[in-house]
């Protein structure tokens, strides 16, 4: 089940309230039944699980009173070239109660392919990350409930590229995406060589906001994500999406440093799933640095 309009199976679960005479425990608007809680997946590193025979890692964070209410934002973080689950996951760990929009979080481990994530192969309808996407937003729905107005993707370098990836293959699923020098192999702007880049192009459906934070010529590695960056802000309003285009001058693993995974949490609760004016054109949120810009769609 992969699709937003799939139907929900949530298993029933009867709260224990019920053998006192009271209600048994649901949610009083959409009568869904409280999802049951896990025993699949566990809050903290997650390993040895099994996506279409490959093992895979990751870590769970879980906001607090995860079983007592449902269902929940969720938020995919992946992390760049050379960095690990474990590092990454400490953009995101301490938001998960945040004030603005408390969400379970998810930070996979690459599987140390050529760039480490499957990236190059989108087109491949066994993407790893995809695959991977796809069945722990089901086991999270399952287990804790998944608010399909809130998932997202954020992601740094090559990880921020998994979510262009995912924007273009989950635009059914994929309410908003931000992140740090990130690219779009999708684009032909950006004349990545077909070992790097064979994406299918973008859906025409749900046309989600994105927000990128890039650097200028100093924001290369391997690649010029600096460039990437703007070549994609015209790619994307020329595609009908608003785009949010943050620039800092320093090298390419200073982007978190300009602007930190609060800001983009932020930019995820204002911008839930269906969302294709920003809100922000009305002005940015007033903590965004000066050089943050909405670029509006064509």
């Amino acid at each position: 089940m992969k699709h937003r309009e799939w139907t929900r199976l949530v298993p029933a679960m009867v709260c224990a309230l019920i053998l006192f005479g009271l209600p048994a425990c649901g949610d009083e608007e959409t009568g869904q039944e409280a999802p049951p809680g896990c025993d699949t997946l566990f809050e903290g590193l997650n390993e040895g699980y099994m996506v279409n025979g490959i093992e895979r890692s990751f870590y769970i964070d879980l906001p607090e009173g995860v079983e007592a209410s449902w269902p929940w934002p969720v938020v995919f973080a992946w992390h760049g070239f050379g960095d690990s689950a474990r590092n990454f996951r400490r953009l995101t760990e301490d938001l998960v109660d945040n004030e603005v929009m408390p969400f379970i979080a998810v930070t996979p481990e690459n599987t140390r392919m050529l760039l480490e994530w499957d990236i190059a192969d989108a087109a491949n309808p066994e993407n790893r990350e995809v695959l991977l996407f796809d069945a722990l937003l089901d086991e999270i729905d399952t287990c804790w409930g998944v608010d399909r107005d809130h998932v997202h993707s954020t992601g740094f370098s090559f990880g921020d590229g998994i979510s262009a990836m995912l924007g273009v293959l989950r635009s059914d699923v994929i309410a908003s995406i931000a992140g740090w020098s990130g690219v779009y192999g999708s684009n032909p702007a950006n004349d990545l060589p077909y070992i790097v880049a064979d994406w299918p192009e973008l859906s025409p459906d749900n046309k989600y906001v994105e927000l990128r934070v890039h650097g200028g010529i100093l924001d290369w590695f391997v690649m010029p994500f600096g460039t990437f960056g703007e070549n994609d802000r015209i790619y994307m309003n020329d595609n009908g999406h608003d785009y949010i285009d943050c620039r800092h001058n320093s090298i390419h693993n200073q982007g978190v440093r300009f602007m930190g995974a609060e800001h983009i949490i932020r930019f995820f609760a204002d911008h839930p799933y269906g969302t294709e004016d920003s809100p922000y054109e009305l002005g940015l949120p007033a903590d965004y640095p000066d050089s943050c810009y909405l670029s509006q769609k064509n």
